[in-house]
């Protein structure tokens, strides 16, 4: 999906009443119900079809798969900014409420789409938070956790069970050559922080052991003073007086 056809798209979505993709006629009842914050009955509207116009493959291709991104988006168009802090109190809750909204009529078409999965592009972690491992392309999860077993099997401990699929894009296998660049990048950032970790931690300890070396040097040499050491002739008088 182009960025024209994705902008018209979640334009449209700001709409009360969203006009909806060519062939789909979405129908909307108001009611009322009672907001807590404001402390009385206001109208919404509610929308007959799921996706308030649109499949849940096309809003899956609008690349919006978080409030986050969406809120990237909002500031983007209609702020020319990045981020909610050059923003004023009233800009920046325009920029809530159009987020919100937009998510709140996608999210459930776009969590839909990554559960079921599609024919595409698969990434395959381990563990929930963990680095990317590497992308398949798969008609389903499925399809998916089989490849990533047979391709990437050697990667993972033998008892390692915490293997998972995610999908991330739909259409033709030509899509993974992308996506695989998009993996080599996220993995050589990870390489490149544990090697600046490994650095860090190198010049740490060799700072360590000057610390050492510098603290038994100073020992020898105390010792070595020993033989020519006189203590001060009034020292046991000092000894006894502190007594």
């Amino acid at each position: 999906m182009n960025d024209e056809r994705r902008d018209a798209i979640l334009k449209d979505l700001l709409l009360r009443r969203p006009k909806g993709d060519e062939g789909i006629d979405p129908t909307f009842e108001e009611y009322e119900e009672y907001c807590y914050d404001a402390r009385k009955d206001k109208k919404y509207i509610r929308c007959h079809h799921p996706g308030w116009g649109y499949t849940a493959e096309t809003l899956f291709q609008t690349g919006m798969t978080s409030m986050g991104e969406v809120n990237e988006w909002v500031l983007r168009k209609f702020y020319d900014t990045t981020n909610e802090w050059n923003l004023s109190g009233g800009k920046k809750a325009g920029a809530t409420r159009k987020t919100r909204r937009i998510w709140n009529r996608i999210q459930p078409s776009i969590s839909k789409i990554q559960t079921e999965g599609r024919p595409g592009v698969y990434k395959i972690s381990n563990g929930y938070y963990s680095n990317t491992i590497g992308t398949v392309y798969a008609v389903d999860h499925d399809d998916a956790m089989k490849l990533a077993h047979m391709f990437y099997g050697y990667l993972l401990d033998a008892d390692d069970n915490r293997i998972r699929s995610v999908f991330v894009k739909m259409g033709g296998i030509e899509e993974i050559q992308g996506e695989n660049q998009r993996a080599i990048e996220e993995i050589q950032a990870s390489v490149k922080s544990t090697e600046d970790r490994i650095k860090q931690q190198q010049e740490d300890i060799a700072r360590k052991r000057m610390q050492i070396d510098a603290i038994q040097m100073l020992q020898m040499h105390t010792l070595s003073q020993l033989s020519n050491y006189i203590p001060p002739d009034n020292l046991e008088e000092d000894i006894i007086e502190n007594t």
